[in-house]
């Protein structure tokens, strides 16, 4: 079976691979290995320890792993809520080095979508239609919807394909009434609104056909070659389990950009901030600029430098400037903001 899943992925994906089509997260532990190339090196603050995390239940279909840091109360500033979503794979310990440097000013809530991070699918059938990329997104608005309160101000945070699953968020929240009150979209070397270069090069589909058949000797080859593909050829740790590395794939493959276009047109009221490095090995910056385009007005920044994991190698700078604009936001200091794009090494 082994060598059929080996000759069957050649033939339908050829390429030699370097880098993973859909993220690089930064953790499990440490999954930022295979982008060492793409990223700053120095300067490095050291790795953070997050808490245990909790968990909630959200229907009957999944059992999701967050963490939840409240600020402290010794200030009288209104104080934000920010909500962090990981790429494909990966978990809330990705932003583990933003996460330090802002629960002071606002409450910190990171997930983990399902299928990663300890995350679970509870429904027996359809396992795969649970964990596709829209499904995630809408998982992750009724996780938060249990969470937050209806007045709470709350702002979206996504990397990589996570920057995906904060636009689904966002768009089915303002699509079905604003259960949550969503103040604010971050997008950190967001996903965009088209194929992005790794996606474009590395073809995921032959992968996900294989995942989705209904030959389960097809299946257990899909699964080898998501594991394959993500622990030999990406360099990923061989100590995530094989469903993190399949949840991967699925999300990937299972992208709407017709969604994605739907739920960015929906949001555009909705402050946003941007940030990515022009040294990305994953998505160019038209990708970002694209974005960008069509998204409210707010901060928009380039480095130079930095690499996909700009959550990582660019922490202390955008935790400073994700605190300013979201007290920005709610003084209703918009007004100040443009799209231009401002550079930084």
């Amino acid at each position: 079976m082994l060598r059929t899943a080996r000759r069957s992925f050649a033939v339908a994906n050829a390429q030699t691979a370097r880098f993973s089509p859909c993220l690089a997260p930064v953790s499990l532990q440490s999954t930022s290995r295979p982008l060492n190339r793409g990223l700053a090196t120095s300067g490095r603050p050291p790795r953070p320890v997050l808490p245990e995390p909790k968990e909630l239940t959200v229907g009957d279909e999944y059992n999701i792993k967050y963490i939840d840091l409240k600020p402290s109360e010794t200030s009288s500033t209104r104080k934000p809520t920010i909500v962090f979503l990981h790429g494909a794979p990966g978990s809330y310990e990705d932003f583990k080095y933003m996460i330090p440097l802002l629960q002071d000013h606002a409450r910190i809530i990171g997930l983990s979508l399902p299928g990663n991070g300890g995350s679970t699918v509870l429904a027996k059938d359809k396992y795969y239609d649970r964990i596709q990329a829209a499904t995630v997104g809408r998982s992750a608005l009724d996780a938060l919807t249990s969470l937050c309160t209806s007045d709470e101000p709350v702002f979206v945070a996504g990397h990589s394909f996570g920057g995906h699953s904060a636009i689904n968020v966002t768009g089915f929240n303002e699509m079905e009434g604003r259960k949550l009150n969503v103040q604010g979209l971050v997008l950190l070397s967001s996903a965009g609104l088209r194929l992005h270069r790794g996606l474009r090069k590395y073809d995921v589909q032959p992968v996900w056909r294989m995942l989705s058949s209904s030959l389960p000797f097809v299946e257990s080859a899909g699964k080898w070659v998501s594991r394959f593909l993500y622990t030999q050829m990406w360099r990923f740790p061989k100590s995530g389990s094989t469903e993190h590395y399949v949840a991967g794939i699925v999300r990937c493959a299972t992208t709407d950009f017709a969604v994605i276009n739907g739920h960015v047109n929906s949001v555009t009221a909705i402050p946003s901030f941007m940030a990515w490095a022009r040294d990305d090995p994953l998505i160019e910056e038209e990708i970002f600029l694209e974005v960008g385009a069509m998204c409210h007005p707010g901060p928009r920044f380039a480095f130079e430098r930095g690499g996909h994991n700009i959550q990582k190698t660019k922490a202390a700078f955008l935790a400073d400037a994700l605190v300013q604009w979201t007290q920005d936001v709610l003084n209703e200091g918009m007004s100040k903001h443009t799209r231009d794009v401002v550079v930084h090494p």
